[in-house]
């Protein structure tokens, strides 16, 4: 082999190289939510009465660097197996056949596709969101602050049910008095 041959070589392994340190640092890695810390939860009206239930287990994914928000991206995979009203009976209602069938969908999830800033410490996050086997296109504010070495996201997602399936076919003393729209609230904390 000859010197330039070995030249070009040893010059297009330092361009490489240098492309994927470029990458990697325009690419923040992903960081696991701290779940002890993070909630996610859902709140309904039922006779204008607002009932929150909590996701117990649930695992979020986040890779976001504030100076390169367009390289951003994040993940939340939902146990809707873990949903809790704080009531036995009404767990096990929320969880079957005809709310959540969690039996047969055990996972809700939100994906991003862009993640854009919005002002300040707003973004405007774009994702699909699927409940129940049924996927929609979401936008959903998100807020981040920084405490210590942990980032915060915090945002609100008013979704309809319907459109998910959630309680189409429940039974009429079940749906009475139930709003369609819910609010997902997360509070997802992420040590840096």
């Amino acid at each position: 082999m000859s010197l330039t041959m070995i030249s070009a070589q040893l010059s297009a392994l330092a361009s490489a190289s240098a492309l994927a340190s470029a990458l990697a640092l325009g690419s923040p890695a992903d960081m696991q939510a701290d779940t002890a810390h993070s909630t996610v939860s859902a709140t309904i009206r039922r006779a204008d009465v607002p009932i929150v239930g909590r996701f117990s287990h649930f695992d979020a994914q986040i890779a976001f660097d504030p100076a390169s928000p367009k390289h951003a991206h994040a993940r939340v995979n939902i146990d809707t197996r873990s949903f809790d009203l704080g009531d036995a009976d009404a767990n096990r209602v929320a969880r079957g056949r005809d709310w959540f069938d969690a039996a047969e969908y055990p996972s809700a999830s939100f994906a991003s596709t862009s993640i854009v800033p919005a002002g300040g410490d707003k973004y405007s996050m774009t994702g699909r969101l699927t409940i129940r086997g049924r996927t929609q296109d979401v936008v959903v504010p998100v807020s981040v602050s920084q405490d210590g070495a942990m980032r915060v996201f915090d945002g609100s997602l008013p979704v309809n049910r319907l459109r998910f399936g959630v309680g189409r076919n429940a039974p009429a003393s079940e749906v009475a008095g139930v709003a369609d729209e819910v609010v997902i609230r997360f509070h997802l904390v992420v040590r840096r």
